[in-house]
């Protein structure tokens, strides 16, 4: 599971969130958490029963989501993902440089 951009690459992209997670265990990569074995269990077991599933979300709910999100970030409850600089070539095409053959061998 996508941990560290969950908002952005599960909830924005698929329009999905998991319901019913269990309050007592905190929303993050569970191999970064100190949780017990019997919590880990509980977890899986809610998933086999259907206790805890992924549903499917409005355009309404994912734009209020979208602002308590935003107010937790301005709140510095939550911190803001970092905005990635494209590579200087984004969006240029590869030359293909051609062997003695006239082949295609080198993508720069």
């Amino acid at each position: 599971m996508e941990w560290k951009n969950y908002f952005q690459k599960v909830v924005q992209c698929w329009m999905v969130i998991i319901q019913s997670w269990p309050n007592a265990m905190p929303f993050k990569n569970l191999s970064k958490i100190s949780s017990t074995f019997i919590d880990l269990e509980n977890l899986f077991n809610m998933w086999q029963t259907g206790q805890m599933y992924w549903k499917m979300i409005t355009e309404d709910e994912l734009q209020a989501l979208e602002k308590k999100r935003q107010e937790q970030i301005n709140a510095g409850k939550i911190t803001a993902p970092i905005e990635h600089c494209h590579c200087s070539d984004y969006g240029k095409k590869c030359k293909q440089i051609e062997d003695k053959n006239g082949e295609d061998q080198v993508h720069q």
